[in-house]
């Protein structure tokens, strides 16, 4: 990440503005450019700016690995146990939320029913440095093609290779 004191960096006051407007209202936004466009930069500058405000985490869905995608389930308890470790790393996560996570970490079925549909809602897409996944192995026997998928009011292609 970029140090403003160390490098130069082009002005991202007004975005930082304008996505702490998102976050206050509760909206969801993603961040996503091609390599070099200043998104860990814009983060960092997030964690920094706000974190007295809001409890920031940073997970990385990348080292749940093929188990953690095999089933709802699986990974409602890996996306449990990645928020979890984050408290572990200095994160102050406000005891009321630790323990609904530690609930559906532990596997209980109408526990984890409930995490599912709490996690859907908080999950748009993630960006890797090589493009952009979202990836859910929960049906393997899907046919191949790309078809529109309506999750509440919004529009999910799904593609199958």
């Amino acid at each position: 990440a970029c140090i403003p004191s160390l490098h130069y960096m082009v002005n991202i006051d007004q975005t930082l503005l304008q996505i702490r407007s998102l976050i206050g209202k509760g909206k969801y936004f993603t961040i996503n450019r091609a390599r070099q466009f200043g998104k860990t930069t814009t983060l960092a500058q997030i964690r920094t700016r706000y974190n007295k405000e809001y409890v920031i985490l940073s997970l990385d869905f990348q080292g749940i690995g093929n188990a953690g995608f095999s089933s709802e389930e699986a990974f409602v308890q890996e996306f449990c146990r990645l928020i979890r470790r984050e408290k572990l790393s200095g994160v102050v996560i406000p005891n009321e939320i630790d323990a609904a996570f530690a609930e559906y970490q532990s596997g209980e079925p109408q526990k984890v029913r409930l995490g599912e549909q709490q996690i859907l809602e908080y999950m748009n897409h993630f960006d890797l440095t090589t493009g952009y996944m979202l990836s859910f192995n929960f049906n393997q026997h899907k046919e191949q093609g790309v078809k529109r998928v309506m999750i509440g009011n919004r529009v999910l292609f799904e593609g199958m290779l």
